[in-house]
């Protein structure tokens, strides 16, 4: 039933600005974001028929009852769905499956900031004991020795393979690429766009920041930014290629940190 279902997602990535983003279009008198952001519904599921009706009444349940029998599309974000590979189908061919007509929205950032800012969130929350360049060596003795993946903040950096599953999994124009960089420094036209793509009356939305987190660790060494700049060159000139974003901002030398993160 479709008045069980959410109209769009926001499916990705991991520290895009998505949790700001889900905030700011909850603002919209016409959307109504779930109870609390990241369902994670899809990364439940090795196939469609695992999900039961009574599953589905259960996501349903994530949004107040008011909003299944008004007029406000629903939405959820969990950008675990744009990178899950650890069982089955990719989340976002299960996401298609169930709902054939949805939309979805993906943020990405400079992947090098990505994967740091990653890293900084699970070292603060004593999910990963290593040291960011440890860590990085690790994904690349399992990337190149074909084990699993013990981490992935490099396997979650290359945007090409990601888009490439997004546009497998639904038709281009039911997908709403952007960048985190442009919401941070030209929101009001993303967010233009963005309820364009949904197709509601446009209505002013504030520009809000969520979970920004300090870099208690310091800055990454010059000497691994520059290593994993060359790292990314090609996936993220591909990236470029194939969604012509502006991507001026990921700059290809080294550069100071920030200090801080925005997730």
């Amino acid at each position: 039933m479709q008045f069980l279902k959410p109209s769009f997602l926001i499916v990705g990535m991991q520290k895009t600005g998505t949790t700001a983003l889900a905030k700011m279009l909850d603002a919209h008198p016409d959307l109504a974001l779930s109870k609390y952001k990241e369902v994670h519904f899809f990364t439940k599921f090795d196939q469609i028929s695992e999900i039961s009706w009574l599953e589905r009444i259960k996501y349903a349940s994530h949004w107040h009852l008011r909003n299944h029998f008004s007029k406000r599309l629903r939405f959820e974000a969990s950008p675990a769905y744009a990178f899950y590979n650890e069982k089955g189908p990719a989340a976002l061919q299960l996401i298609s499956e169930f709902k054939p007509d949805i939309k979805v929205i993906c943020s990405f950032r400079d992947p090098v900031k990505r994967a740091y800012s990653h890293w900084n969130m699970n070292r603060q929350r004593g999910k990963v004991g290593l040291d960011f360049e440890q860590v990085i060596r690790q994904e690349l003795e399992d990337e190149a020795t074909g084990r699993t993946l013990r981490y992935s903040y490099l396997a979650q950096g290359r945007y090409d393979e990601i888009v490439d599953a997004l546009f497998q999994a639904f038709p281009q124009e039911q997908v709403y690429l952007m960048t985190q960089e442009a919401l941070k420094h030209d929101h009001d036209r993303v967010l233009s766009e963005i309820q364009h793509f949904l197709g509601v009356t446009p209505h002013p939305l504030p520009f809000l920041v969520r979970h920004q987190r300090d870099y208690i660790y310091g800055p990454m060494s010059p000497e691994i930014e520059a290593a994993l700049r060359k790292y990314f060159a090609s996936s993220t000139a591909r990236f470029a290629e194939m969604t012509g974003l502006d991507i001026s901002s990921w700059s290809t030398a080294p550069q100071k940190n920030s200090g801080h993160g925005i997730a």
